[in-house]
């Protein structure tokens, strides 16, 4: 949005804002430099450990929990999500449908043989692509350690790798 708004020329006529329900602009702490220096560089304003309760559409209000309120003109977001039916159905879901694991083997919480990758798992990871990526060599090690009688290794430190596209 900033690339396309200074290409047309408008880009001081309109206040973006970055609003996320974290703490700092991401969850991992090495991270949040870099992109804290760009959307200051950008002059992208912050609205941190905003929990979104609300989205009224007809008003242009973005609410949240602790009852702030941001106007808008036009939001882009990503909504909330939750775990598959199916993980309900097995019985071995948490309250929003996704699996307890443990956070550096991948084994499910409730089940010695059961491993648990990408969006199913309760890890505080980021629902993406990437995180399951990363996971995937974890998994496969531990699964064949499982198979050979040996413990699980606890390797995964819940790093994930993405591109931020700047224009």
């Amino acid at each position: 949005a900033d690339a396309y708004f200074r290409h047309k020329r408008v880009r001081e006529r309109v206040d973006l804002v970055y609003v996320t329900p974290s703490q700092d602009v991401l969850t991992q702490p090495l991270s949040t430099p870099g992109l804290s220096h760009l959307l200051d560089q950008k002059g992208i304003r912050r609205e941190v450990a905003f929990a979104t309760r609300e989205v009224d559409g007809e008003s242009g209000t973005l609410s949240s929990f602790d009852d702030r309120k941001l106007s808008f003109d036009l939001l882009v977001t990503v909504p909330g999500n939750a775990g598959a039916d199916f993980v309900e159905d097995s019985g071995i879901g948490d309250e929003r449908n996704y699996v307890p694991t443990d956070k550096h083997t991948l084994a499910a919480k409730a089940m010695e043989d059961v491993f648990v990758i990408g969006d199913a798992t309760d890890l505080p990871t980021v629902k993406a692509g990437s995180v399951a990526h990363f996971e995937s060599a974890v998994l496969t090690t531990n699964l064949l350690r499982r198979i050979d009688g040996k413990e699980p290794l606890s390797d995964f430190d819940g790093h994930a790798k993405c591109f931020v596209e700047t224009g």
